[in-house]
């Protein structure tokens, strides 16, 4: 399982508190998607970014691997964990 949230005008999580058990994606790309026999194709990948992602006063718990992608990235009095043999990155882009 894999969530992925694409905004370019960036994002902002203030008080969010959210757990998965799968792998997570938050990016500034334009990202686009098309669903062929019950497959998702992700397009816009590995593209520029625009706007930044920033987390304050925020809870993350990721049961799988954890990606942030945008040129500025902040966290502010925030827990964002990764657990087992997941990981976590960060690209600026």
């Amino acid at each position: 399982q894999k969530l992925i949230i694409s905004n370019p005008n960036g994002m902002l999580y203030d008080g969010a508190s959210f757990m998965t058990t799968g792998d997570v994606e938050l990016t500034t790309q334009a990202l686009g998607a098309t669903f062929t026999d019950k497959n998702i194709n992700i397009t816009g990948l590995n593209q520029a970014t625009n706007g930044e992602i920033t987390i304050q006063n925020s809870d993350f718990s990721i049961g799988g691997n954890f990606t942030l992608t945008a040129p500025t990235i902040k966290a502010i009095k925030s827990a964002i964990k990764s657990k087992g043999n997941s990981f976590f990155s960060i690209n600026f882009k």
